[in-house]
């Protein structure tokens, strides 16, 4: 199924692969910090990071 590169779906979408992808990276992270392992990169991006946080923080304080 494909959608229109302008529609919400196609936002949705793409929304939910970016954090599958960020997850997959903070898990690797996360790995690396409770294990001992070879460090390696965990492609985080920390200004997302902080935007993701304060956003979300943002949108928490709207739901209460």
């Amino acid at each position: 199924m494909s959608y229109d590169k302008n529609s919400v779906e196609f936002a949705f979408v793409k929304a939910i692969k970016m954090v599958s992808i960020a997850t997959k990276n903070h898990l690797s992270l996360i790995d690396q910090l409770i294990r001992k392992t070879n460090v390696r990169d965990a492609n985080i991006n920390l200004f997302a990071m902080n935007h993701l946080l304060d956003t979300g923080n943002k949108a928490a304080t709207k739901w209460h």
